[in-house]
């Protein structure tokens, strides 16, 4: 059970926030990659 601490880590509101917004650009900067190679 080594996702715990970092469970714990992404009930915090603030890292929660923080992580989802990285989450987005990292999925943006991926969609954007995809859709200049076509």
């Amino acid at each position: 059970m080594e996702i715990l601490p970092f469970d714990i880590l992404i009930r915090d509101p603030k890292i929660k926030k923080i992580f989802r917004i990285k989450l987005v650009d990292i999925t943006m900067e991926i969609f954007y990659s995809i859709e200049n190679l076509t």
